[in-house]
């Protein structure tokens, strides 16, 4: 852990510089947005992010889905706030010194494995989801991994 950073804050502030990424080399991150509300409204924001002029942002989508104040710096909608998180990851795919690992729901960034990413499903044991009884949400988990992960076998041994 000797050469570990952990860098805390709001993730666009953290993960936009290249001193905190890949200027001293290979970095891992680890991104675990909030789930989409609704993968369509999300999927539109990323259309209308990456392309505004073909696409614009549906009226629906211009009104936030997120509890206001919910932390202190935080002025996106869950769905925009997610879609960023997806442009991001998209736009670093072929950064060869980033290993990203991105976390979501089945639907959310399934684009990205067009890309290379590799998506490894897996289930909770449902959490604080549970508290109402069936948590249908805990087989959507995913865990999206960019070209330049390790596989497990390629990875070098600790000791």
């Amino acid at each position: 852990m000797r050469n570990v950073r952990v860098c805390c804050g709001d993730w666009s502030r953290v993960c936009s510089s290249p001193s905190t990424t890949i200027r001293l080399g290979e970095t891992a991150v680890f991104l675990d947005p909030p789930y989409a509300l609704n993968a369509e409204r999300m999927h539109a924001w990323v259309r209308a992010l990456e392309d505004p002029e073909n696409n614009p942002i549906p009226e629906e989508a211009k009104t936030t889905n997120r509890a206001g104040n919910l932390y202190g710096s935080d002025r996106d909608d869950v769905d925009h706030l997610v879609a960023r998180v997806h442009i991001y990851c998209k736009e670093r795919t072929e950064e060869s010194k980033m290993r990203i690992a991105l976390c979501g729901y089945d639907g959310e960034h399934n684009a990205l494995e067009e890309l290379g990413w590799e998506s490894v499903a897996w289930t909770s044991n449902g959490g604080y989801g549970n508290r109402g009884g069936k948590n249908e949400n805990r087989n959507k988990e995913r865990i999206w991994f960019s070209p330049s992960c390790q596989k497990p076998e390629e990875q070098r041994s600790m000791f």
